[in-house]
């Protein structure tokens, strides 16, 4: 990996091996016209309905996928799958779905 490539898409400006901070999302939103209408947690929370309600992907599946922990730390010690076939799969529904949306929202 170069300097200038990074793990991330959304990569900071000062430091591209990091993340862009939640604050920087939450104020690009602002920008945009969403303060007060939506935040980078709205947006994982729309994820996760829409995946969850779809009953196409399994419960662990997305949950990984959204990078949440687990609440049960016996588990959160020994259950360590990526389902990352799984993952690539819901990726691909994702993108197809957001598509769709707004194909129908255009309309």
């Amino acid at each position: 990996m170069t300097e200038e490539e990074s793990p991330y898409i959304l990569a900071s400006r000062q430091n591209p091996q990091t993340a862009i901070s939640n604050n920087t999302l939450l104020f690009a939103l602002y920008r945009l016209g969403y303060r007060g209408r939506m935040t980078g947690h709205g947006f994982r929370a729309v994820a996760s309905t829409v995946l969850n309600e779809s009953k196409l992907w399994g419960r662990d599946a997305i949950e990984r996928q959204l990078a949440h922990r687990e609440t049960d730390q016996v588990r959160e010690a020994y259950h360590r799958a990526e389902y990352l076939d799984e993952r690539r799969r819901m990726m691909a529904w994702w993108s197809g779905y957001l598509e769709d949306s707004r194909s129908r929202t255009q309309a």
